[in-house]
This record gives structure tokens, sequence and C-alpha cells, in this order.
């Protein structure tokens, strides 16, 4: 910048009723007033740079701290999502797990009755492994084991099934040692 050009900035400065005494602006520091018109051009030309460069920073700390909040949302949004997907998870795997009562049977008892042999009252045991093996490897659920069974038993077996509770003849585990107590 020129000197001329440092003037007429300097000027433009100034009050117009004081323009014509010397360079004064008023709320001028008093050590500013004794130096040339240049070195005050100077000091207000930096003192304008300092508070430019005092507002940019103040921006960037500014955007900062928006950059942050805005980080900190998307992390609490994504931890959100990841709840929210868990719990959905977690309502599915409950539902699947949930055994509906008096819901059709999954095998049809005539389908089973012909996948098994016919009821060995000399060897119980060994039969009901080989009971337990053919209903594992047709997938039939365990809450049905104990009718396909009833419509296997014969003599005995039968009789045994007839003396037993309503809930003891429900559950296969307890059909079982029934059975295997009658023939030991």
């Amino acid at each position: 910048m020129t000197k001329t050009d440092m003037q007429t900035w300097l000027l433009e400065k100034v009050v117009p009723s004081e323009a014509a005494s010397a360079v004064e602006i008023p709320s001028m520091p008093s050590f500013l007033s004794k130096l040339s018109a240049e070195m005050q051009l100077q000091y207000y030309l930096r003192k304008e740079e300092q508070e430019k460069e005092f507002e940019l920073t103040k921006l960037k700390i500014e955007a900062e701290n928006c950059n942050r909040a805005r980080e900190a949302e998307e992390r609490d949004w994504a931890r959100q999502a990841e709840l929210t997907l868990e719990l959905k998870r977690l309502k599915l795997s409950q539902a699947q797990n949930v055994t509906v009562v008096g819901a059709a049977p999954a095998i049809r008892l005539e389908n089973a009755k012909k996948l098994l042999p016919k009821f060995n009252e000399q060897n119980v045991e060994e039969y009901l492994i080989g009971f337990e093996i053919v209903a594992e490897i047709n997938n039939w659920p365990q809450d049905c084991y104990a009718s396909v069974l009833h419509a296997m038993l014969v003599g005995k077996a039968l009789k045994v099934f007839a003396e037993l509770s309503t809930e003891d003849c429900k559950d296969y585990s307890k059909l079982k040692t029934a059975l295997l107590n009658a023939y030991s």
C-alpha cells in the first residue's frame, strides 16, 4: 500500500469534524497520538488484522464445537439404531421360542406310525432308543413323542399308560420311566 493510500484510508477512519486538525481519533490511546500518521495507520491495520484473526479463531472454535456436537449426536443415533436392532432380534428370537398351546401337531400320527416298528414287549429299552432315534431323524417336536409312542403301545405297556395321570401321559420322560420300570 502506498503512503497516499494509507493516508486516504486513515482519513476515512477519522471523524469529519476532526479531519482538519491533527489526525487524532476519539478514544485513541495517548501514545498513538504522538506517532506519525503512517505508524498510526500500521497500528490500526494490525489491530484490524488481529480482530479478524480473533473472529476467525472464534468461528473455527464454534465450528469444531458444532462438529463435536454433530459427531456425538451421530454416535447417539448409531447406538440407538444398534439398540433398536438388538431389541428386534431379541423379540424375534423370543417369538421363535414361544410354543403355541393348542397348535396343530407338526407331525401326522398316521405317517409317524408307518416309520416305527411294532412295539416290542420283550426289549422295551431297545425299542425306546430306536423310537427316539427315528423321532430325531424326522425332526419330530419332543412334545409329540408321548402321543406317537402311545399309538404304538400294546399289552402291559398300554395298561401302564392307562394307570398314569393325564399330565404324566403327556410327559415323554415320565412315560418312558414308567415303561422301563414296568418291564424291568
